[in-house]
């Protein structure tokens, strides 16, 4: 069997596809002459463009005011977002130091617990910023890392000031909060997915993944409690008792439900403000 080579000519093709163009190469059959092939393909080039991200686009069709309004945008929400990375560094690592036992608070439950809940939110938050800056070209807002932060400090202030011993309702509306704020990250991924182009999904159904999403990481979060106490060998120091548990369950749902609800609210009237600007209407009659 002979071998087909890539013609030296059309090598430059491939450093400019490698490079971030699209090429569309048509190859053309062999001829035929007296019933017999000339055993020769023939290659053209038909198109031969750049590859734009969907921010590169949008900038790209600003001018003037509106790109000076999106660039300072930009640049706030990257200021805004380091800050609030360096209060998760501070957090983690002031729990740390205790852990080690170079600082000396004490705690309603364990360092150990604290360290895992921070390091994996903080983790699992720049994990899918990542991922969705890849996909869409926009970097997560700073609201959902702010949310995160304050899920997590809700939490670890409750067990440094000893508010969960201290008031029965905290550990409701510390699990309140922290699945509203979960369910705030899950919507708004496929919210930000569904309007790059890259999900074909329906605000309902958002709202719907979000809340069980939400439940899902409530599940694990009550495993871990269960894994730490198996390790320790204590009972219910951190898991508490059945009754406990479904109650973190449930208010982990109630919290996820109000917050889809006010999301879902805000996302049709950014919608409808959209389409009245559109029009060219003053989008204040929007109501």
């Amino acid at each position: 069997m002979k071998c087909r080579c890539v013609p030296l000519s059309i090598t430059p093709l491939f450093i400019a596809k490698a490079a971030g163009f699209v090429i569309n190469i048509k190859a053309e059959q062999p001829s035929w002459v007296g019933g017999r092939s000339n055993g020769k393909y023939s290659v053209r080039v038909s198109s031969v463009k750049p590859v734009y991200s969907q921010r590169q686009k949008r900038e790209a069709a600003l001018t003037g005011t509106a790109r000076v309004q999106y660039d300072m945008r930009m640049k706030r929400n990257a200021l805004i977002t380091t800050i609030v990375r360096l209060a998760f560094s501070a957090w983690i690592v002031f729990e740390f130091l205790n852990w080690i036992e170079v600082l000396h608070f004490s705690l309603d439950f364990t360092w150990s617990g604290l360290i895992v809940t921070s390091g994996s939110v903080w983790l699992a938050v720049e994990v899918i910023s990542n991922r969705v800056r890849k996909a869409t070209g926009e970097p997560f807002p700073w609201f959902v890392f702010l949310g995160a932060f304050l899920s997590v400090s809700v939490d670890a202030m409750g067990d440094v000031a000893h508010w969960y011993s201290k008031y029965m309702w905290y550990d409701q509306m510390a699990h309140a909060f922290g699945g509203g704020m979960t369910a705030l990250l899950a919507f708004y991924l496929f919210w930000h997915l569904r309007q790059a182009g890259k999900l074909g999904i329906g605000k309902k159904l958002t709202g719907f993944i979000a809340v069980i999403m939400t439940m899902a990481l409530g599940t694990c979060y009550e495993m871990e409690e269960y894994i730490e106490d198996k390790i320790r060998g204590v009972v219910g120091k951190r898991l508490g008792d059945g009754i406990d548990t479904a109650d973190d369950m449930m208010w982990n749902m109630i919290g996820a439900i109000v917050v889809v609800l006010i999301l879902m609210f805000a996302v049709r009237r950014i919608e409808q403000w959209r389409i009245v600007k559109a029009s060219g209407e003053n989008p204040e009659q929007v109501r």
